[in-house]
């Protein structure tokens, strides 16, 4: 895969804004300095990647450097048997959410999005979404909005079939009110395995920024902005209760990808010594 180092370091570089703005935001709003350093500890540490949790950045680059070796198997047979990668973008108003009570179902979701592909080859995973500036109402309450979103990279014969089929699956997926001149699902091509690589690792690296709609010219487009200290502190106190498993998906040859990174992930992180399972995981959800 060439300069392994040098290819993560984008990636890596996310990672390490995250992991410094939720550390401020955990000091920011545990009520004292031994309360802030355990959470930091236990959720955000370096010591604890073989953890696999999903709010730890290193654990999501343990992750991603199985991940990118397991795709590097199947990557060229990809790019050489006449089939075409892209990759679709999905949103539903289901999955969104007050930033003051995430009600995210990984499980639900995943569902929903492998029924759409069905009969496809293709691996994916979900992301939220931060608008710190829209305060909306939703089932879980009024706040910041929340929207989880799911990158997945999908493969078939040919472009056309690809976009056929995005065209029949479209109604499945309701956008929130006053999105709907967004277009979703958005479709990709990933022209070479470069393309193919980076879209992996954009979509394995820690949520950072937040997001903010401008509506120019009767079109609707997204920007970047900034996050608060309680944005990153609820994002965290979410994230920490699942592993790095539960938020990617697969199917078809997809499956084959995703079952090998987690098996060497498990793999790497027992010859640490250091593996907590993911029930254990679970069963500290709420000490916090």
């Amino acid at each position: 895969m060439g300069d392994r180092t040098q290819f993560l370091q984008s990636a890596e570089k996310w990672d390490r804004k995250y992991r410094e703005a939720a550390m401020e935001a955990i000091m920011a709003f545990s009520p004292d300095d031994e309360t802030a350093e355990h959470r930091i500890k236990l959720y955000l540490s370096k010591e604890r990647a073989e953890q696999l949790n999903l709010a730890n950045s290193y654990s999501r680059a343990l992750f991603r450097v199985h991940l990118l070796m397991a795709a590097s198997e199947l990557e060229r047979e990809l790019y050489q048997s006449g089939r075409i990668v892209m990759m679709a973008t999905f949103v539903d108003q289901d999955w969104a959410f007050s930033i003051q009570n995430i009600g995210f179902d990984f499980k639900v979701a995943k569902q929903k999005v492998r029924n759409a592909f069905e009969g496809f080859d293709f691996i994916g995973a979900f992301e939220p979404a931060v608008y710190p500036k829209e305060k909306r109402r939703t089932k879980s309450g009024t706040g910041s909005l929340v929207s989880f979103h799911a990158h997945v990279m999908v493969w078939s014969t040919s472009e056309s079939k690809l976009r056929r089929h995005k065209l029949k699956i479209a109604k499945r997926f309701t956008p929130l009110a006053g999105d709907e001149k967004l277009s979703f699902p958005t479709l990709h091509n990933l022209k070479t395995i470069l393309e193919f690589r980076k879209s992996l690792r954009y979509v394995s690296k820690m949520p950072v920024e937040g997001y903010e709609r401008i509506e120019e010219n009767d079109e609707v487009r997204q920007r970047h902005t900034t996050l608060d200290d309680v944005h990153y502190f609820r994002l965290v106190d979410f994230l920490r209760r699942y592993s790095v498993f539960d938020a990617w998906f697969a199917g078809g040859e997809g499956s084959q990808i995703l079952k090998s990174a987690k098996s060497r992930s498990i793999e790497a992180a027992k010859a640490k010594g250091k593996l907590v399972l993911f029930d254990v995981v679970r069963r500290n959800r709420d000490r916090w």
